[in-house]
Protein backbone atom coordinates (compact mmCIF):
# COMPACT_ATOMS: atom_id res chain seq x y z
CA UNK A 1 0.00 0.00 0.00
CA UNK A 2 1.34 2.95 -0.79
CA UNK A 3 1.96 6.20 1.09
CA UNK A 4 -1.02 8.55 1.22
CA UNK A 5 -0.89 12.32 2.67
CA UNK A 6 -3.49 13.41 5.04
CA UNK A 7 -4.57 16.48 5.48
CA UNK A 8 -2.27 18.88 8.26
CA UNK A 9 0.33 16.46 7.90
CA UNK A 10 3.97 15.69 6.09
CA UNK A 11 7.31 14.34 5.64
CA UNK A 12 11.02 15.91 5.11
CA UNK A 13 13.65 13.53 3.83
CA UNK A 14 17.51 14.03 3.49
CA UNK A 15 18.32 15.82 0.35
CA UNK A 16 20.37 13.81 -1.23
CA UNK A 17 20.96 16.03 -4.43
CA UNK A 18 21.91 18.43 -2.90
CA UNK A 19 24.49 20.52 -5.21
CA UNK A 20 24.88 23.57 -4.10
CA UNK A 21 25.43 25.60 -0.92
CA UNK A 22 22.06 27.19 -1.38
CA UNK A 23 20.01 23.99 -1.76
CA UNK A 24 17.88 22.95 0.75
CA UNK A 25 19.29 20.14 3.39
CA UNK A 26 15.97 18.91 3.63
CA UNK A 27 12.70 18.60 1.05
CA UNK A 28 9.60 16.65 1.05
CA UNK A 29 5.65 17.37 1.18
CA UNK A 30 2.87 18.45 3.33
CA UNK A 31 -1.02 18.19 2.83
CA UNK A 32 -3.06 21.73 4.16
CA UNK A 33 -6.62 22.03 3.55
CA UNK A 34 -6.49 19.59 1.31
CA UNK A 35 -3.78 20.69 -1.21
CA UNK A 36 -0.48 19.49 -1.66
CA UNK A 37 2.59 21.79 -1.58
CA UNK A 38 6.71 20.56 -1.70
CA UNK A 39 8.63 21.91 1.43
CA UNK A 40 11.98 23.09 1.32
CA UNK A 41 14.16 22.87 4.78
CA UNK A 42 17.43 24.75 5.28
CA UNK A 43 19.17 24.76 8.81
CA UNK A 44 21.03 27.84 10.05
CA UNK A 45 22.63 29.16 12.84
CA UNK A 46 21.61 32.77 14.52
CA UNK A 47 24.54 35.26 15.20
CA UNK A 48 24.40 34.17 18.77
CA UNK A 49 24.97 30.70 18.16
CA UNK A 50 21.45 29.32 18.16
CA UNK A 51 20.29 26.52 15.36
CA UNK A 52 16.68 26.90 13.92
CA UNK A 53 15.42 25.62 10.95
CA UNK A 54 13.49 27.87 7.90
CA UNK A 55 10.67 26.07 5.88
CA UNK A 56 9.65 26.83 2.08
CA UNK A 57 6.54 25.97 0.76
CA UNK A 58 5.56 25.80 -2.91
CA UNK A 59 1.84 24.18 -4.35
CA UNK A 60 2.61 21.13 -6.16
CA UNK A 61 0.23 22.34 -9.09
CA UNK A 62 1.82 25.74 -8.86
CA UNK A 63 5.13 23.63 -10.22
CA UNK A 64 3.29 21.07 -12.58
CA UNK A 65 2.13 24.11 -14.73
CA UNK A 66 5.70 25.87 -14.51
CA UNK A 67 6.86 22.43 -15.75
CA UNK A 68 4.04 21.92 -18.28
CA UNK A 69 4.58 25.53 -19.62
CA UNK A 70 8.09 24.98 -19.96
CA UNK A 71 8.00 21.94 -21.88
CA UNK A 72 5.29 23.36 -24.22
CA UNK A 73 8.18 26.59 -24.90
CA UNK A 74 10.86 23.82 -25.27
CA UNK A 75 8.30 21.16 -27.93
CA UNK A 76 7.15 24.76 -29.83
CA UNK A 77 10.45 25.62 -30.67
CA UNK A 78 11.63 22.47 -32.16
CA UNK A 79 11.53 22.79 -36.27
CA UNK A 80 10.15 19.94 -38.22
Amino acid sequence: MAYELRDGEGSLFENDKRDRETSPHKKGKCKIDGKEYYISCWGNTTKAGAEYLSLKFKPVQQVVEAEASALALDIGEISF
